[in-house]
């Protein structure tokens, strides 16, 4: 098909949401896998990701929510 590269967003189910967005941290999460899957099959694939916090924060935010105050920053 021609492509040299992809940028991929992640699809976090709910359950495994948090404030701190852990699941971003998980090796066997699903950006993760997908990933290694994609250069496994193309390795000379430009593979993009969104590595924003909001996908996997319970709150949607790209940073953490504390006493109802926004931080970029992890507790």
């Amino acid at each position: 098909m021609g492509l040299c590269g992809v940028l991929v967003f992640v699809k976090v189910p709910d359950a495994l949401k948090d404030n701190a967005g852990t699941e971003a941290l998980n090796p066997e999460g699903l950006m993760q896998r997908a990933v290694k899957t994609i250069k496994d099959a193309c390795p000379d694939m430009l593979v993009m990701t969104d590595v924003a916090l909001d996908p996997y924060s319970s709150y949607g935010h790209d940073g953490i929510v504390e006493d109802q105050k926004f931080s970029m920053t992890r507790p």
